[in-house]
């Protein structure tokens, strides 16, 4: 159960959670083997199943950003659909955010920069 938190927490599903995911370490948690509990192996699977629907792959990833009440919210985009939110707050580690945006390619839309 605290390996299924801990994924959760990494992969920024659910209430707590990080200025951007951590898809990798997430997933290695979840990939080492299956749980105990036919409840917890559904649940890690719905785990897995969510952080595959925000990956953003190839050459339509796409980011658009707003800044709003001293905050930046990065909506990362794949063609029309958009799969995952970001936020960055001024002060905040900037490689995480890196991370997560290197695969749009720079392909980004500012609204509401200051």
């Amino acid at each position: 159960a605290a390996r299924l938190r801990a994924a959760e927490f990494l992969g920024n599903i659910g209430e707590c959670c990080l200025p951007g995911p951590r898809y990798d370490e997430a997933r290695r948690l979840l990939d080492t083997e299956e749980m105990v509990s036919p409840e917890q192996e559904a649940r890690r699977l719905l785990i897995l199943d969510i952080m595959e629907a925000r990956t953003l792959a190839g050459g339509d990833a796409w980011v658009s950003v707003v800044h709003t009440d001293g905050m930046w919210l990065y909506v990362l985009w794949q063609g029309e659909q958009p799969r995952d939110v970001v936020s960055w707050n001024p002060g905040d580690d900037t490689d995480p955010l890196q991370g997560h945006l290197a695969s749009c390619g720079g392909r980004v839309i500012r609204r509401g920069a200051p």
